[in-house]
């Protein structure tokens, strides 16, 4: 990044992990339940409620199983007199119970310590960690198998580490994936009555690993998709292969993945492919803007996140999943859901990042809110036990303290509306490529030549907003043009000319590789949309918006061109270069002085210190006090981090202006020891690279180039 002188979002995949269930807890809701605190169900919570509870407690009238369920209303398992005390609070209006049960939302007990992480077969599998005494992280891990109808427990599993347990099976035989050595992973079949697992091998870390119940079939997923044989064989079962790029939504339950890959004609969409993985065909095409692509029984839902000048929306794109049928787009005023499916309902669920619990119906649109009433909420997990019931973990605030519990939430009995239409990207002008207007067409022509000579890439005008990075905006000449622009333009691309032709023969040309096809791309901006209200103003950037290309943005109001692109051109140059043989930043620091820290404060936006302890260290080159005993950095922005110390050396060197004829920083260069230091060290660096050191090669060949003769 170039500092101008002048101016001082894996979606979580819907596993069922952290669940925290009982088998009481699948007939509670199968109840019509009651207030919560409302002992005696007459839809009220009073003084009789109250009385009803200290009957029990004292033993004179005990409660129903039902009534005992209700009266616990903090939730403990016990009702005793603090379940009194919150109920009375709520009677008197002090403090409302901390458990709010609507008929539809109901909170469950749970086993103390347990999480459940897989339900399947009717059979519980919860995990349950104990600590050593001392207080280290290390401890006890119990599996446990629980019978759902009996409850009773099953069977019990000990490892001194943690392990992942995948599900099981009609035979009780449970499925754990181990962790060996750190860098693999193994699928255990425990088989009942057997203490020892039948072990399958995999070379994989850590996968994702869904047992399929309907079909007794085992997935592995690790960026690439695997099904375990019956010959306890992986075979890769992927429909693309390892060298294509793509963006993967993998849904292992509902057997189905979303396959995004960038599309070549349209820089604002990819190409998105809906396969089966059971056929492993592909069902249908789309597209899609950014975000995730999410299964249930029945549909997908495709989410583009539309970033606005001032807001964030979400649409939501809703398919047949056999058919890719749309049925509808819908707006959703918030950042991209993390939403929640299963292979046993149509709906989807999600949190509103606040206190309150969405359902989605994709079938018609519908959306319906439940407030939780609980305070800075979050919700971990969500898994549909049937269609419209759905178990939920969610994590809040009780008070000063955190918790989390498990709900049971009935969506048949919540009330749905339907969302207002959302965005099509596929129709959407605003997602379609951006072409330059005939203002600039004959710049064009300019540009076009300029790739030809030089092996570059050149964008101006419109054609900057076609380069998609996220993290850094800017806005194109084209808006809001001066009439005087392309004039303006016009010199820009002569100041350019002139800089490209002082560079060795060829020198762009080495930046096409197999890794950046497409090679050195410069974008000629109006500015960066960060710099309003920045002290100092970013001039250049470069990074890598795609594996094609290593961009360079530089703005209209850069200053100095030529400065400009020696410093982003190094940072290009690392970028290259690094992608073989990678910066030994620990050989770097030696060369600063000792215990030397780079700044890390945010420089841009005026918070940098100008202390002694960096004021001794720089050249001070722009002034009459040279600093050449002393002087580890050209200026304040070198200190910022090693990649600025290094750009900012070649701003010093000036390569570019060796066009000048008058050149003499090859005189001036051996006076700074440090810098030299530095300097020598990042030419021998490149040198494998290039076959040359460029920079030395520009000195050395020092000259005024005539029109369309590039410097050898």
């Amino acid at each position: 990044m170039y500092r101008n002188k002048r101016s001082i979002i894996r979606k979580l995949s819907a596993i069922t992990t952290g669940i925290l269930l009982t088998a009481q807890c699948f007939t509670a809701f199968a109840e019509t339940p009651s207030i919560c605190g409302d002992v005696n169900r007459d839809g009220k919570i009073n003084v009789t409620d109250i009385i009803i509870t200290a009957a029990h407690v004292k033993g004179k009238k005990l409660l129903s199983e039902k009534q005992a369920f209700i009266a616990d209303v903090n939730s403990d398992g016990k009702v005793n007199i603090s379940d009194i005390t919150l109920i009375a609070a709520q009677c008197k209006g002090k403090k409302m119970l901390p458990r709010v049960n609507k008929p539809e939302f109901q909170k469950l007990s749970s086993l103390t310590g347990e999480t459940l992480r897989a339900a399947s077969n009717g059979k519980l599998v919860t995990v349950n960690f104990t600590p050593q005494e001392n207080g280290q992280s290390n401890g006890v891990y119990d599996v446990k198998v629980t019978d759902i109808e009996t409850e009773k427990i099953e069977r019990v599993l000990s490892f001194d580490h943690y392990v992942a347990v995948a599900g099981i099976k009609k035979d009780g035989t449970l499925i754990l994936v181990d962790e060996v050595s750190g860098n693999s992973a193994n699928i255990c079949f425990y088989h009942p009555d057997k203490d020892e697992p039948e072990v399958v091998e995999t070379e994989l870390f850590y996968p994702d690993v869904t047992y399929n119940e309907e079909n007794d079939e085992v997935y592995l997923y690790d960026g690439r998709i695997y099904k375990l044989t019956a010959q306890g064989e992986m075979e890769d079962i992927s429909p693309f292969s390892e060298d294509d790029d793509y963006y993967i939504s993998c849904d292992l339950k509902n057997k189905m993945i979303g396959l995004r890959s960038d599309s070549k004609e349209n820089p604002f969409l990819g190409d998105l492919s809906v396969i089966s993985l059971q056929t492993g065909k592909t069902l249908w095409n789309t597209v899609q803007h950014s975000g995730s692509t999410t299964f249930s029984k029945g549909y997908t839902v495709v989410t583009d996140i539309i970033d606005k000048t001032d807001d964030i929306e979400t649409s939501l794109r809703c398919y047949d999943t056999k058919t890719g049928e749309k049925l509808g787009i819908y707006k959703y005023d918030d950042y991209e859901p993390i939403m929640y499916s299963s292979e046993k309902s149509d709906k989807f669920i999600f949190d509103d990042h606040f206190c309150k619990v969405l359902v989605f119906d994709p079938s018609n649109g519908g959306m319906a809110c439940i407030d939780t009433g609980l305070k800075n909420m979050t919700l971990c997990n969500a898994v549909f036990l049937d269609e419209d019931t759905a178990a939920l973990v969610i994590a809040y605030m009780d008070g000063e303290k955190s918790k989390q519990d498990v709900f049971i939430l009935d969506t048949s009995k919540l009330e749905y509306n339907k969302l207002p239409e959302g965005i099509d990207v596929e129709t959407s002008d605003d997602f379609k490529p951006k072409t330059l207007g005939d203002e600039l067409k004959e710049q064009r022509k300019t540009a076009d030549r300029l790739e030809d000579e030089y092996g570059i890439t050149i964008l101006i005008g419109n054609e900057v907003l076609n380069v998609q990075n996220y993290g850094y905006s800017w806005s194109s000449t084209e808006e809001n043009m001066d009439p005087h622009y392309p004039e303006t333009l016009d010199s820009t691309l002569y100041e350019l000319e002139e800089w490209l032709k002082v560079y060795p023969e060829g020198f762009f040309e080495k930046f096409k590789t197999e890794d950046n096809p497409e090679g050195y791309r410069l974008l000629l901006i109006d500015d960066f949309n960060e710099n309003d209200g920045l002290v100092n103003q970013v001039a250049g950037r470069t990074f890598r918006a795609s594996d094609d290309y290593i961009d360079i943005v530089v703005s209209q109001y850069c200053g100095n061109l030529d400065v400009v692109m020696d410093h982003e051109t190094w940072h290009a140059v690392e970028d290259l270069v690094g992608l073989e043989d990678p910066f030994d930043e620990d050989e770097w620091e030696k060369l600063n002085p000792e215990g030397f820290e780079y700044f890390t404060g945010d420089y841009f936006a005026g918070d940098m210190p100008w202390d002694e302890e960096f004021e001794q260290y720089l050249t001070h080159w722009a002034s009459i006090n040279h600093n050449y005993e002393n002087g580890y950095f050209v200026r304040d922005y070198s200190v910022r981090n090693p990649h600025e110390d290094r750009a900012t050396i070649m701003e010093f060197v000036y390569p570019s202006f060796t066009k000048s004829g008058v050149y003499d920083k090859e005189e001036e260069l051996p006076k700074y020891a440090h810098i030299n230091a530095k300097l020598e060290y990042m030419a021998e660096w490149i040198r494998p690279y290039f076959g040359y050191v460029y920079w030395e090669e520009m000195i050395k060949n020092k000259y005024i180039p005539a029109p369309g003769e590039a410097l050898g």
